[in-house]
This record gives structure tokens, sequence and C-alpha cells, in this order.
């Protein structure tokens, strides 16, 4: 072969080699890219598949609604039921509502047309279901990828879910953020009121007039925040269930109780006042019951407001220490 000839050759040879080798090295971001597209949750329903930068995400439950708000996020839909935090008024003002009578609609979260849904319900493996059913999965997930979180019964287990809907948005180190926030003034109210704790106990209770009333456990989405601030249990010391469902003539179970925290009606009114049973337990006549518009914190900017709340009322026993 005359050299001119092998000359070509060997060079024609070596150009389609480099253009190979860019081909090859042009497609490797591409791999990776893809390779980040999504981002794999673990949820009761197994591993899901979701898009890792997600703009259109559909709360369907207050508890995840609340953590993507204390994070910024406000989704494109949200259920009826938001506790009213004054941070998140403004931000969800118009978000449209994606359920009705307490049951999900589901095309009204079809037509957001959302890239992800989240939400919680019971494990399926619970033999107890929340009122009229348990989440429509199979026709959520049919519209978008669908995260289900558990639910435990009066929602003790909120960290939890804030801390997994996080990391479904690739958000967990600014939700340690708010939990570090809680923690720390959570501890600083323990150390502040230590007297006043080691000396009372507290219960928490919620009901309605001329309905049977509820007392909350230590366990309770409340029961953990005011907790760990370092209140004692009176009735409900040991109460494995997160509630338990009272008839207005057991009011004497809180005889022994020092301080009370109420949960307020719709109105804002205390429903348990005015009946004879509650109007005459220790506490309330000596005007140690702190009612509270934060009685289920579902969020870290809430659980904040319970604190507040909490921090007044002890501050308030110390003063009139007469139960």
């Amino acid at each position: 072969m005359p050299r001119s000839t092998l000359t070509r050759l060997v060079l024609g040879l070596t150009a389609a080699a480099l253009a190979l080798g860019t081909v090859a090295c042009a497609g490797a971001p591409a791999a990776t890219t893809a390779a980040a597209a999504t981002r794999t949750v673990d949820t009761i329903r197994g591993p899901i598949e979701i898009p890792a930068d997600a703009k259109r995400i559909v709360a369907i439950n207050f508890p995840e609604a609340m953590a993507l708000l204390d994070l910024g996020i406000v989704p494109i839909g949200l259920p009826t039921y938001v506790p009213k935090v004054p941070a998140y008024d403004a931000l969800i003002a118009t978000v449209p509502r994606v359920d009705a009578n307490n049951q999900i609609d589901v095309e009204k979260v079809a037509a957001l047309k959302p890239d992800v849904i989240i939400g919680s319900d019971f494990a399926p493996s619970s033999p107890t279901q929340r009122a009229g059913g348990a989440i429509p999965y199979d026709k959520l997930s049919a519209i978008a990828p669908t995260v289900l979180f558990e639910w435990k019964v009066a929602g003790g287990n909120w960290q939890d879910e804030a801390s997994r809907t996080a990391a479904a948005v690739g958000r967990s180190a600014d939700m340690t953020t708010l939990a570090d926030g809680m923690h720390r003034k959570a501890a600083q109210i323990r150390s502040t009121h230590a007297d006043v704790l080691g000396r009372t106990t507290w219960d928490l209770v919620s009901g309605q007039p001329g309905a049977p009333w509820y007392l909350y456990g230590p366990a309770s989405s409340h029961g953990v925040v005011l907790g760990e601030a370092g209140i004692r249990f009176g009735a409900a010391a040991g109460q494995k269930d997160n509630f338990v469902q009272q008839s207005g003539e057991n009011f004497g179970v809180l005889n022994g109780t020092n301080g009370l925290i109420v949960s307020v009606d719709a109105s804002g009114n205390n429903a348990l006042a005015g009946q004879a049973g509650y109007d005459n337990l220790a506490a309330v006549k000596a005007d140690h019951t702190t009612v509270t518009k934060w009685f289920f914190p579902a969020g870290y900017q809430a659980a904040n407001l319970l604190l507040d709340d909490l921090d007044k009322a002890l501050t308030a026993y110390g003063r009139n220490p007469s139960s």
C-alpha cells in the first residue's frame, strides 16, 4: 500500500475515534441529568419515583400542606382544612381546595395537572381508617405520582411527616433548621419555668356543648410538643391512646389537674365553658385554663405558637399559684 494512502487511512481512523469519543463525552452529562431528574421517596405504598424538581404540588392533607408552607412552598391545591397560621394566610388565600365534605375530589385534583400529589393516610395494614375510607390512591396515582406518609391518630407523628415531606422536595436541611428552632424554644420554656413545671400537672382537652369531650395524651400532636417543653400530664398521664372520648359526666377525672390547655371552636370560643362539670373544676375556678388556636400543631410554625401560649400559661400560673 502506498505510504500516502496508509497515512490517509490512519488519519481517517484517528478522526473517527476522536469523533466517537466526543459523542460519548457529550452523552455522559445527558445520562447524569436523566438520573437526577427523579427522586425515589419511601411511602406507605412502597418506593415512588417523583420529579426531582416538581413545581406543581397538590397537598391533600393538612400535615403535608403545613410542612410545605413552613418551607415557603405554596402547593397549587390544598385541603379545605389548613390551620390558620398567620404566616400562611396571604400565601394560601387564593389556592384552590381539592376536597368537599371531607372527601378528596379527584376531578379537582386532576384539573390542576399536578407533577406530584402528596399527603397522608393510615398505613394500609391499619384496621382503622379515617372517616370516609382510605385515600383514593389508585385514582390519584393515575393523575400523578402520589406520595403518602403514615398518619397516626391525633397526628402524634407530625414531625416525622414534616421530615419526610421535606425530603421528598429536597429540603431536608431547611426542615431540620425549623425543627431545631422549636426544640430550642421548648428547652427555654422548660428551663425558665422549671419551678412551676415541677409542681404542677396539665391536661389537654377539647369538646363541644352537649357533646362528648376529649382528653389528649402525651403522644398526641400537641402532647409531644408540650411534653418536650416539660409539662407533666395529670389525668392523661400514662394514657396510651392519643385521645380518649369522655362523657359530660366524667369531668371529675380532671379534679386533680392544676392547669388545662383547651381548644377553641371555630369562633374562637372555649366550647366547654358553661358546662357545670367543667366550670366546677378546681383549675377552672382558679383561672388556670389557657385556650389556644394551635391545639393540633402539625407544623413547626404552629408548634411555636402553641409553645408561646404555654409560656403565657406558665407565667400566669407562677403569678397566681392558687390551685
